[in-house]
C-alpha cells in the first residue's frame, strides 16, 4: 500500500462513516452523501453534490483524492467508489464464534472448517448490470455444500459484497458456502426493488451452472458460471439455499421468499422457488418499498410459505417491523426476535451481539437446509438478557407453539 493511499484511507475513515460498520449509512434512507458531506452541501448550494469550496480545510485532501474525474465536483457515486477502495483492503474473514464446545457444535452439524475466500463479478447482459460477489467457503469439504446468500442494505453500492464478514465467516466455518452479493445502484427506488431480487436469482443461476460443471452435466460451466477457487473441493448444493439480508436486504429476502408487492416494473411477486429459508433483519412493514396490508388475506406476506427468522432492534419501531411476522401464513416455521437496546444498526453490533446473531441464524439454516434437529434451539444460543423470541411452529418435531418467550441463558 502506498503512503499516499494510506493517508487517503486514514482521512476517509475519519470523515466517512466507518466502513466496518457500513449498514449505519446503508439503511432505508441511504443513496446520498454521507452525513458529514451532506451537512457541508446543505450549508452550500444544496444540490446533492460537493464543490471544493463548500468544504473546510481539513477535508480538502479527501476531496482531491476522491474527485476521480477531476471535474471539481464530488458526487455520491465517487464517495461510494472511495469506500469500495478502502473496503477492498480490509480483512475478508472475521471469526466471532471461536472453537465451539462439543454440545453446541453437535447442534450445528458437528464440524468446523478452515475458511477460504474468493471474489469476482458476474454480468447480467439482459439488464446490463454488474453483480459483484465475495464467497467464503469451507476448505477440505468435498461433498455437496448448502448455500447461504447474503444481501446488504441500502440503495446499492459498489462495496456491498464486503458487508457482514462475521456472518459469512461463521456460515463457512460451519460448512456452508456463503455468497455475499453486491447490489449495485439502480436508477431509482422502484428500479432497485426490481433489480435486487433479480440479482439474487442471477447468482443462483450462476451457481447452478457451477454445479453442473462439477458434475459434468451438459450445459454447465462457461462464462455464466460462478467461478470457484481451486481449493474449494465441494459442490454448490443448489437444492438447499438460504438467504439473509438487512434492511433493503431484508426486502430482498422477502421478495425471493414469495412476498407480494405493489407493481414493481410490472411484477408483483419475485419468488424464487430455489430459496428454502430466509432471515430478514430489520425488515419493513407496510407502506414501504411496495408493501401493503389490507387484512389477513390481502397483504404482502401471506404467501411466504417457507421458514423465516425475522429479527429487529428494540429501538427501530419493532411494532412496524414485526408486521410481516404477524401476516406470515401458518405454513413453514416462523421465528421473531427483538434485540433489547439495539436500533437499526443491530447487524453491526458488538462482539457479543454478532456471536448471538451468527450462531442462531446458523442453527436456523442448519435446521432447514441440512435437516438438522435443533429447531427448538433456534433463538437460544449465546442468548442475551432482555432479547425476546416468538415462534409459530408446525410439523412433527414438536407441537405448534406461539407466544413470546425469553430463552434461558446458556
Amino acid at each position: 500500500m502506498t503512503f499516499r493511499f494510506y493517508c487517503f484511507v486514514s482521512i476517509l475513515s475519519v470523515f466517512i462513516p466507518s466502513l466496518t460498520e457500513e449498514s449505519r449509512s446503508q439503511d432505508e434512507e441511504s443513496g446520498e452523501l454521507p452525513p458529514v458531506l451532506k451537512a457541508c452541501d446543505e450549508k452550500g448550494n444544496h444540490d446533492g453534490k460537493i464543490q471544493r469550496e463548500e468544504l473546510p480545510d481539513r477535508l480538502l485532501r479527501f476531496f482531491d483524492n476522491t474527485d476521480l474525474d477531476g471535474d471539481g465536483v464530488l458526487t455520491w457515486q465517487e464517495v461510494d467508489e472511495a469506500k469500495a477502495s478502502r473496503f477492498a483492503e480490509l480483512p475478508k474473514l472475521d471469526d466471532v464464534i471461536g472453537e465451539l464446545d462439543a454440545q453446541t457444535l453437535d447442534l450445528l452439524g458437528g464440524s468446523q472448517y478452515e475458511v477460504g475466500w474468493s471474489e469476482g463479478k458476474l454480468t447480467d447482459a439482459s439488464r446490463k448490470r454488474e453483480i459483484a460477489f465475495l464467497i467464503r467457503y469451507p476448505m477440505n469439504r468435498e461433498e455437496l455444500v448448502p448455500i447461504v446468500l447474503l444481501s446488504h442494505g441500502g440503495y446499492g453500492s459498489s462495496f456491498g459484497q464486503y458487508a457482514y464478514t462475521d456472518l459469512a465467516t461463521t456460515y463457512a466455518r460451519l460448512g456452508f458456502l456463503a455468497v455475499s452479493i453486491g447490489h449495485r445502484q439502480s436508477a431509482n427506488e422502484i428500479q432497485h426493488r426490481y433489480d435486487r431480487p433479480l440479482d439474487v436469482s442471477f447468482v443462483i443461476d450462476a451457481l447452478v451452472r457451477t454445479r453442473a460443471a462439477a458434475l459434468r452435466i451438459p450445459g454447465g460451466g462457461g462464462e455464466g458460471a460462478l467461478p470457484m477457487p481451486p481449493d474449494f473441493k465441494g459442490i454448490p448444493d443448489v437444492d438447499h439455499i438460504g438467504h439473509i439480508g438487512h434492511s433493503f436486504g431484508a426486502f430482498t429476502g422477502h421478495a425471493v421468499g414469495g412476498a407480494n408487492w405493489s407493481p414493481t416494473m410490472g411484477i408483483r411477486n419475485f419468488r424464487d422457488p430455489r430459496v428454502d429459508a430466509i432471515v430478514p433483519i430489520s425488515p419493513q412493514g407496510y407502506h414501504r418499498f411496495g408493501g401493503y396490508d389490507e387484512g389477513p388475506d390481502n397483504n404482502s406476506w401471506s404467501e411466504i410459505r417457507i421458514p423465516v427468522y425475522l429479527i429487529c432492534g428494540e429501538l427501530e419501531g419493532p411494532e412496524w417491523r414485526r408486521q410481516p411476522f404477524d401476516r406470515y401464513p401458518a405454513i413453514g416455521d416462523k421465528f421473531f426476535t427483538v434485540a433489547k437496546g439495539w436500533g437499526h444498526n443491530i447487524i453491526n453490533g458488538d462482539a457479543t451481539t454478532k456471536r448471538l446473531l451468527s450462531l442462531n441464524t446458523a442453527i436456523f439454516f442448519h435446521t432447514y437446509l441440512r435437516q438438522g434437529d435443533g429447531r427448538d434451539r433456534i433463538g437460544t444460543l449465546a442468548w442475551i438478557d432482555g432479547w425476546t423470541l416468538e415462534r409459530k411452529l408446525e410439523g412433527p418435531k414438536s407441537n405448534p407453539v406461539a407466544g413470546t418467550q425469553t430463552p434461558a441463558r446458556e
